[in-house]
């Protein structure tokens, strides 16, 4: 099946995927621990990616992803943690109405298991909220030098056989409300475009 998502809504901030690096120079993303995790010292925690210190968050916290596969895509949310608005987007975006704010962020591992370029769009991604409101992601940008290497926030091409990190920060949720269900359409240029559907709760 082909996966590609022809519709471009900023061809200018589409970035392409060639694997996740690590430290030692090979691709994918950090290895995942089942259960919990051993806190690190707060100097180390703190020289990581902000990206990696989330996927230790998720992991102490909720264990393992959820994961929905197609005959050409496997895609892993890692967890939906709450992240502090000024640690993620851009300085210039920081006014009294997100000053202290705290959302939603849908942190997404995408592998390409078919033979055809694919592109992942943020913005086909949405959130079904405990009061059955559907949300949309953040009109805020976050900027992907706070996330570290190889996580992307904009549109993606992922070559076969590579792999990609996607954060997506949600829109403010009315109080008391959570994220129960991620959803993201899939464009196919020959076929219906597919629904991936992450239930949380």
């Amino acid at each position: 099946m082909v996966l590609n998502d022809d519709h471009h809504e900023n061809p200018g901030d589409l970035s392409r995927s060639t694997g996740h690096p690590d430290s030692t120079g090979s691709t994918g993303p950090p290895a995942r621990r089942g259960g919990s995790s051993t806190p690190e010292p707060a100097d180390r925690e703190a020289s990581k990616p902000f990206v990696d210190r989330l996927t230790d968050r998720i992991d102490s916290s909720s264990g393992q992803p959820l994961t929905v596969s197609t005959d050409g895509l496997t895609v892993r949310l890692l967890g939906v943690p709450r992240v502090a608005v000024d640690e993620v987007v851009y300085a210039h975006q920081l006014d009294r109405q997100v000053d202290g704010d705290s959302r939603p962020s849908a942190l997404f591992d995408i592998e390409n298991t078919s033979d055809r370029l694919i592109r992942w769009n943020p913005k086909r991604t949405s959130f079904i909220g405990t009061d059955s409101y559907t949300y949309r992601g953040a009109h805020l940008s976050v900027d992907p030098a706070r996330l570290g290497p190889g996580c992307h926030t904009r549109p993606v091409e992922i070559d076969p056989g590579c792999r990609a990190r996607v954060m997506t920060l949600v829109e403010r949720l009315p109080q008391s409300v959570e994220v129960a269900r991620v959803v993201h359409s899939v464009r196919s240029r020959r076929h219906t475009d597919q629904r991936l559907t992450f239930e949380l709760q």
